[in-house]
């Protein structure tokens, strides 16, 4: 009995599974076990483990963990999240400074109005809470709409790259080049939250000077020639 069994990785180009009968036969070495694999629940303390093994094990035995067969991998992993990460923060700063731009034109074009409610009692702090609170309105509205795209995207992500590949009839992953023909998808909600408190917090930080710039309006320089 035989049959294919895809696991999506680079592991189909070069793993077969077979009987271990059937393995003696085929390397000419009968009743002989030359290696054994063992699975543990925690990865990272894969070599940790192999060493405690190898303390209760004759001599001659060795191992090999998936450290030094994907190290690269996991290594090259890292990098682009770290990228990815930094890549993000600069997005959400440049939104930040277009909260900055929008926020400064909306004080330029209403001076006099910030100058006619002053002068109706109007407090500085009061017009300064006005502006933070406009800010955080336009942040949280802007983070409601970027978190909802993309959790969708998130989750839907793989399945639109299936659709396409059906469609178009062609592989964007294969595991000849890459180490899976698929992409995977891990949505971690500390994450999410992470990177939304981030954007909150630019935010309100962008609005803090265009709010002290529409507080220190005075009125009798606005209003002089009206």
């Amino acid at each position: 009995m035989a049959g294919v069994f895809a696991t999506h990785t680079e592991v189909d180009q070069l793993l077969a599974i077979a009987g271990l009968e059937q393995v003696a036969d085929i390397n000419a070495t009968p009743n002989l076990v030359k290696g054994f694999r063992v699975q543990i629940d925690d990865q990272f303390n894969a070599r940790q483990m192999g060493y405690q093994l190898l303390d209760k094990l004759p001599y001659g035995y060795g191992f090999r963990d998936w450290f030094q067969t994907h190290g690269n991998l996991y290594q090259a992993i890292q990098l682009s999240r770290n990228m990815v990460g930094l890549l993000i923060f600069m997005i959400v700063a440049i939104a930040a400074f277009n909260v900055i731009s929008m926020l400064m034109m909306s004080v330029i074009d209403k001076r006099r109005d910030i100058a006619i409610l002053q002068t109706l009692g109007l407090s500085r702090p009061d017009i300064l809470r006005l502006f933070l609170i406009q800010g955080a309105f336009i942040g949280l509205f802007g983070i409601s709409i970027g978190v909802a795209l993309g959790v969708l995207g998130s989750l839907w992500v793989a399945d639109l790259v299936s659709w396409m590949e059906w469609l178009f009839g062609v592989t964007f992953l294969n595991t000849e080049v890459y180490p899976i023909d698929y992409i995977p998808v891990d949505l971690r909600w500390s994450d999410v939250l992470m990177v939304a408190g981030s954007a909150l917090l630019l935010n309100l930080l962008a609005t803090l000077y265009p709010a002290l710039r529409a507080s220190h309006v005075v009125p009798a320089e606005e209003l002089r020639y009206e």
